[in-house]
């Protein structure tokens, strides 16, 4: 079997990864960065907020990239930042209600460019993208386990 690099599935996620999140940007765009806008979206999934840690892990963001990122959205109101009651040193964060807000706000806007990015797509295609997304995922993640 030859190496094609166009065929390559590594490269093509990440140049797909790439390309979409830069067009996505658009709908967030002078409002959040890209590290922030993953930060705030796990945020907004979970009623009692989580620890930096947590952030980093879900929204896979390196530990300065996502403090950078925390201290920002504190500074534009969209974020409370407190002690946790379990780790005193840990920090928990939550949306706050500013923050809500502006993320409920921004998420009409965020379903029409999946639409518009997806329209070429039957809702089967749509259906088995996602599928075999998660699988890639799990089975990535099987194998780095395997591999450690």
């Amino acid at each position: 079997m030859a190496f094609k690099l166009e065929t390559f599935i590594p490269y093509l996620m990440t140049l797909s990864g790439a390309k979409v999140s830069e067009a996505f940007a658009q709908v967030y765009g002078g409002q959040l960065t890209n590290p922030q806008w993953r930060i705030v979206c796990h945020l907004a999934q979970v009623e009692d907020g989580l620890t930096s840690k947590q952030l980093c892990v879900k929204a896979m963001l390196d530990k300065s990239t996502a403090s950078r990122a925390i201290n920002e959205l504190e500074q534009l109101d969209w974020l409370s930042v407190s002690a946790c009651d379990k780790d005193k040193r840990a920090k928990q964060v939550r949306l706050s209600e500013q923050g809500r807000l502006q993320f409920d706000a921004l998420i009409p806007k965020a379903l029409g460019w999946q639409q518009e990015l997806l329209a070429g797509f039957t809702e089967q295609e749509k259906a088995l993208l996602v599928d075999l997304l998660r699988r890639l995922e799990l089975r990535a993640a099987d194998i780095k386990k395997a591999h450690q």
